[in-house]
């Protein structure tokens, strides 16, 4: 127990050090004088703004010191303070004072965690909120449900050319199971508690979250092409869902990974740092707080020079984005999400009994993963996204374009490209190199 107020007491007087900032600042100095900050310890305030932040910012920097003076992370910890080292971040106050009023004026009832990162995976700011837990909620990980299907699913399968924009499921379920009682019944089920029962185009089973359609893309993908594409570009970790797959087959685990049920989870800022290859072309770079690490003599010992890792076309990086603004139009699960003037793309993900309640979105701008506790039966992870989201100062408002996707009017009944006499038609987006053929129905 003394251990632990130890470390809050220590992170939140390392929160105090930080200096000013403003919408436009690209770093800044959170230590100034490190003994100084032991000797005035009696300062402790558990709910400060930056204390997530901090937290973040400690872990990481525990792990570069430790790896580059080959000692434990407690004795990283002691050479930063004792060493008097300074660590610039990424961080932008203005943006947790963002997060945090949001959080007030919805309540402030329930555990939040917030992460928002730039499109180069810098961590531009972290917030936790609760009334009844010191938890740093934007690190802590949880089984992400339907805001995963985007990353495990759909991404994969459109970049395998699995699917396309017009692709259809039958909204049936996908097997029986029994339940503790040994009464079979039908799985997955979807939030409606109902099925149509007929083909579903993959825009509207994103859109509405289906859980049906996203089980079956994934049977097609197959599970263990999907844990590869995770684990090789997210470093995800998925040991609990290899080895049951191994054992036993896709279905034993097709719903971890096509539901988000996976067993080691996920945090705000993971998420927030995945999703940005929706919106910069298919980069993916895991977030850092940390931008340099400087030494007594002010020389730096450490850089963040991290490469970004190509991780889907951008083909696929732009139809995903098409699809996903899907989901904040009116009608999808994430429609309060939605900001005028602003192109937001995202997805929700809600668990048993609410417990668990996502929002991960985009815009031109960054990638910001919001996450909260039950909050009765709703999830308002989408409002708290759009509420920051207005507090913002955002640059750009719509997304790039890609010559090499092209917009096309397809049959809603075949799935495929329109020609004459099909009645029923909608407009989709295509990579070049996968386009559909023309409808054989009419």
């Amino acid at each position: 127990m003394l251990n632990k107020i130890i470390s809050i007491v220590l992170t939140f007087l390392l929160c105090l050090t930080f200096c000013s900032c403003n919408s436009n600042s690209a770093s800044l100095n959170i230590f100034d004088d490190a003994n100084y900050l032991i000797e005035n310890a009696s300062n402790l305030k558990e709910d400060d703004i930056l204390y997530a932040y901090v937290d973040i910012t400690l872990n990481e920097a525990d792990e570069i010191i430790s790896e580059m003076f080959n000692c434990t992370k407690k004795e990283a910890r002691n050479k930063i303070l004792k060493e008097g080292l300074k660590i610039y971040t990424y961080c932008n106050k203005n943006t947790i004072s963002a997060m945090q009023k949001t959080y007030d004026e919805m309540g402030n009832r329930f555990d939040f965690g917030c992460a928002l990162t730039n499109l180069n995976g810098n961590l531009v700011a972290a917030f936790s909120g609760s009334k009844n837990s010191t938890s740093n909620f934007a690190a802590n990980k949880t089984q992400p449900h339907s805001a995963f299907k985007p990353l495990s699913v759909y991404a994969p399968a459109v970049e395998n050319k699995i699917i396309n924009w017009s692709s259809q499921y039958e909204d049936s379920p996908y097997k029986k199971l029994k339940d503790e009682n040994g009464i079979e019944r039908d799985w997955p089920s979807n939030a409606s508690n109902s099925y149509y029962k007929k083909p579903i185009l993959i825009y509207d089973a994103i859109k509405e979250s289906l859980n049906t359609v996203a089980v079956k893309c994934l049977s097609d993908l197959g599970v263990g092409n999907s844990i590869k594409f995770l684990e090789e570009n997210f470093d995800i970790t998925l040991d609990y869902e290899k080895y049951h797959l191994s054992m036993s087959g896709d279905d034993e685990v097709i719903g971890n990974i096509a539901l988000g049920s996976t067993q080691m989870g996920v945090s705000p800022v993971d998420m927030a740092g995945y999703y940005q290859i929706f919106a910069n072309g298919g980069f993916y770079s895991s977030p850092k707080a940390i931008k340099k690490i400087v030494n007594k003599n002010g020389e730096a010992i450490y850089e963040n020079n991290t490469e970004a890792k190509k991780v889907i076309s951008s083909e696929t990086a732009y139809i995903m984005q098409e699809l996903l603004k899907g989901v904040v139009a009116p009608g999808g699960t994430g429609q309060d999400a939605f900001v005028k003037g602003i192109e937001i793309a995202g997805k929700t993900g809600t668990g048993d009994n609410n417990k668990d309640n996502w929002f991960v979105g985009t815009t031109p701008d960054f990638s910001c993963a919001v996450w909260h506790s039950e909050v009765g039966t709703v999830n308002i992870a989408a409002s708290l996204f759009s509420g920051i989201v207005k507090e913002l100062e955002v640059k750009n408002k719509s997304f790039a374009t890609n010559n090499n996707v092209s917009k096309r009017i397809y049959c809603t009944e075949s799935g495929k490209l329109f020609k004459a006499g099909c009645k029923k038609i909608d407009l989709g987006y295509y990579a070049n190199n996968n386009l559909p053929e023309k409808c054989d129905l009419h």
